[in-house]
């Protein structure tokens, strides 16, 4: 299949600049705080004569280029995301996210349903919602925030590898030490503002993520490794059981960046379920 044209775009909405890519032609399909070769494996993927148009989008102030104004809670950015849909025409979509970025399409499903036609979340990050993770993180990640400390610390974490030794001591999961000294890389090129960093992950513990699972009306699929450390295969599998529009694959072997370790078994799972009528 011929490789689609890759456009880069930027849109001014009440004072933030919303930066997105757009690949191919046809259903709009959203993908949400995942790395724009994604794209590409969709385009690749998706069977002849069903065509979608594929969009990436940047959070404002933290994948974005330049010095923009920052987008600090995931509520802000949720109504950017439906005010830029207003303004592309986009009445419906289909919407992808990947770890926050999963989070971030659930709140959006949950708060626009009529936008919203199919909903894939992938590698769901669960284990950050438990009551007792968010008491003893919350006051952390709130005083980093209010003292402005998260650059230091995040330069502080890549220079000694102390991720390395974090992440032994949850299991050790292959692929996410690679997986974040990639998102480091790509955070040292572009603009990454602290209020953006530690703003959305306060307003990540502050979300009760229950209430959303509950309040979605939206055709639904959740997609996760199963080495993945960081979801909760039997709550997804629960909630699927108690919903009718809800369904579920785990991809053998395949920890929380199984989108670009294991891309082939993502894209049949995905591109099955988008195109299933």
């Amino acid at each position: 299949m011929k490789e689609q044209k890759v456009e880069q775009h930027s849109l001014n909405i009440n004072g933030f600049e919303i930066e997105y890519k757009s690949s191919g032609t046809g259903f709009p399909l959203i993908l949400i705080h995942t790395h724009h070769p994604y794209a590409k494996y969709f385009l690749t993927s998706l069977p002849a004569g069903k065509k979608y148009q594929v969009i990436t989008i940047n959070i404002p102030g933290y994948y974005s280029t330049g010095q923009k104004k920052p987008v600090d809670t995931l509520d802000k950015f949720i109504d950017l995301l439906d005010q830029l849909f207003t303004q592309l025409k986009l009445e419906k979509v289909d919407l992808l996210g990947e770890c926050l970025g999963s989070v971030i399409a659930l709140k959006y499903a949950a708060k626009y349903p009529q936008r919203v036609r199919k909903l894939v979340v992938v590698s769901l990050p669960l284990r950050i919602f438990d009551p007792a993770l968010k008491k003893s993180l919350s006051p952390l990640l709130s005083l980093l925030h209010k003292h402005h400390l998260a650059g230091s610390l995040v330069k502080a974490i890549i220079r000694l590898n102390l991720w390395r030794q974090i992440t032994d001591f949850l299991g050790g999961y292959r692929g996410f030490w690679d997986l974040f000294n990639q998102e480091a890389a790509l955070v040292s090129k572009f603009n990454f503002d602290q209020r953006v960093f530690w703003g959305v992950l306060t307003s990540l513990l502050e979300t009760d993520i229950k209430n959303i699972l509950q309040n979605l009306k939206s055709a639904t699929l959740f997609v996760a490794g199963e080495k993945d450390k960081v979801t909760k295969r039997k709550e997804i599998m629960k909630f699927c059981r108690e919903h009718k529009n809800a369904s579920y694959a785990f991809i053998p072997k395949a920890n929380h960046s199984l989108v670009s370790k294991n891309t082939k078994e993502f894209n049949k799972i995905v591109t099955g379920f988008l195109l299933k009528s």
